[in-house]
């Protein structure tokens, strides 16, 4: 019995010191956040939730209070609603691309079709007029936070793509750069003026995706061409001058941080009794927002350069989670951006393409004046460019030279950091572009 007695006190000591020692360890998972956290927001970045909530703004100046926008623009309209698919979602039934439309009849046609939605145009252009963009909903609790609706922003910018390639097809150029121009102000929208809040990571890439997708592409088509006058090159330049993609991540990237930070201590931490599992959220929110924070660092701000090999090393840390067995670590990172890589390929590939359009106009623009292009880039300043903008990769000049067809290459070396001599980046089996292979060029 006394036998008994002993090991039963033994027992319960034992149980005790691993309770103990698990509190301590908490302890210690608590202390790890909080230092992480004054460092990091002592480098002025916010992790508190309601940072990034936007204020409220008057309905009568909100792009999302005009009639219609909440509806066909905010979070998931109702895909099976009649009237939304009558009025917005037709759009997405015509399968055109700009690789496809490539003659006059073809144009014609599509902007035949097109056209019976002019008045949902004229309703989008009417709400532009309004200085402030802010989604309606609760944006209180972060993974309730309203979000632009993906799908009826890409097939309402190809729309006016199409527009305005079939314009360029029809020798209306004066009728693209309206297009143009309407694309432009619609996707600025994504910008959610005048706060930019909560710029996300889903509505900073459907930014991009639009920028670079279909925005700059029919300005290249143009440029092809020589469609484009002098004033309308002009105009051009300046809608393309203020674009500066790789702050809108960054932005994102940060509150996407605060998103995960906060989910997990006003929801799971709180909610959970497991000392084991709250020491390792603990320590995964170290994790993730030291990897965000790395992730942000591979762009220097100043010189305006990406690093690939930062974002590589990012990309093995990241990978590193998934060896983990369920680990916490590895929980909080699925919260966490899946993959800051591909944005920020993403990102530079299509800041590259607003500069090389930038610097098309100049060097069309030149071409006007002089009846040829320049040998150098640096014929273009002070008169068609105030500066030249340098290559995003690496940060030396674009690769530029005159072809013998009386035409130019103009390139970045992309994610490889090689000169590749200007071969293009390869597209795979599903029509994505193979950021790290290849150049960046300008189709010219």
């Amino acid at each position: 019995m006394k036998v008994l007695v002993w090991a039963s006190i033994l027992l319960c000591g034992l149980l005790a010191l691993l309770w103990l020692a698990s509190r301590e360890s908490e302890r210690r998972g608590q202390q790890a956040w909080e230092k992480c956290r004054r460092e990091v927001e002592g480098q002025g970045v916010a992790l508190d939730w309601k940072a990034y909530v936007p204020p409220p703004v008057p309905d009568d100046q909100n792009f999302f209070s005009a009639p219609k926008m909440q509806d066909w623009f905010g979070y998931f309209p109702n895909f099976s609603a009649t009237t939304q698919h009558d009025e917005i979602w037709g759009l997405c039934t015509n399968r055109n691309s700009l690789e496809i439309l490539t003659n006059q009849v073809q144009a014609k046609n599509y902007l035949t079709w097109s056209d019976r939605f002019n008045p949902q145009l004229d309703l989008v252009r009417e709400a532009l007029k309004r200085p402030y963009a802010r989604l309606n909903g609760d944006y209180s609790v972060p993974h309730e936070t309203p979000i632009p609706a993906f799908v009826a922003f890409r097939y309402f910018s190809l729309n006016l793509t199409l527009r305005a390639k079939c314009d360029l097809l029809l020798g209306k150029p004066a009728d693209a750069l309206n297009e143009i121009a309407f694309l432009d102000q619609f996707r600025n929208v994504l910008n959610l003026p005048p706060s930019g809040k909560p710029m996300l990571l889903i509505t900073t890439m459907i930014n991009i995706s639009i920028t670079g997708g279909y925005y700059t592409p029919v300005i290249e088509a143009g440029l092809k061409t020589h469609a484009w006058d002098e004033q309308q090159l002009e105009c051009l330049r300046k809608q393309l001058q203020p674009i500066r993609l790789p702050p809108l991540l960054i932005n994102a990237i940060h509150a996407e941080n605060a998103h995960s930070c906060n989910l997990s201590e006003t929801s799971i931490l709180t909610e959970t009794r497991s000392i084991r599992l709250r020491r390792g959220l603990l320590q995964g929110m170290v994790t993730v927002t030291e990897l965000d924070q790395q992730a942000v660092g591979a762009f220097d701000p100043t010189a305006g350069i990406i690093s690939p090999d930062k974002m590589d090393e990012w990309k093995r840390k990241y990978d590193a989670l998934e060896t983990n067995d369920f680990s916490a670590d590895e929980i909080l990172a699925g919260i966490d951006t899946p993959d800051l890589t591909h944005a920020w390929q993403t990102t530079a590939y299509d800041q590259t393409l607003v500069n090389e359009a930038l610097i098309g106009c100049a060097l069309e623009r030149y071409r006007l004046a002089h009846g040829e292009y320049p040998k150098t880039l640096d014929a273009l300043t002070p008169r068609y460019m105030e500066t030249i903008p340098h290559d995003i990769i690496g940060g030396k000049p674009m690769r530029y030279r005159r072809t013998a067809d009386g035409k130019f290459l103009l390139y970045s070396i992309g994610w490889n950091e090689r000169d590749d001599g200007g071969q293009e980046s390869r597209h795979d089996k599903n029509g994505m572009i193979e950021y790290t292979n290849g150049d960046w060029v300008l189709d010219n």
